[in-house]
């Protein structure tokens, strides 16, 4: 999970740390994983040793402009991007069934970032 976070925010794409928390129960729920964690949700005292263990801190994050031109202008970035997806579209036998797939656009992104402090 702390190399995840740490590719995620390479490429522009921080997490809080409610989305981190949240990540981590879905995680925790979908395998099953038995914890002493209520509801199986991490709270302050877990997520603090989490950062101390991985020597993540918690910071305003970039803009996401700056971020964009980092990455997004190299062709090796953009022609991953497209590759990705079309391998896990013929690995998962979609290809005839395009109602199975399905889009996300940046509606719910934060257009100010700042507002919140993110994992890094």
């Amino acid at each position: 999970m702390a190399n995840c976070l740490g590719v995620m925010e390479k490429y522009g794409y921080p997490l809080t740390r409610k989305e981190v928390l949240s990540l981590i129960s879905e995680y925790i729920r979908r395998n099953g994983i038995v914890t002493t964690l209520k509801n199986d949700i991490p709270g302050d005292d877990w997520f603090r040793g989490f950062r101390r263990r991985h020597n993540f801190s918690l910071k305003k994050p970039q803009l996401v402009e700056v971020a964009r031109r980092k990455e997004a202008c190299n062709p090796f970035t953009v022609y991953e991007y497209f590759d990705i997806p079309a391998k896990e579209i013929q690995d998962l036998n979609l290809t005839s069934a395009p109602d199975r797939i399905y889009n996300l656009d940046e509606t719910s992104f934060c257009l100010d970032p700042t507002k919140s402090k993110v994992v890094e």
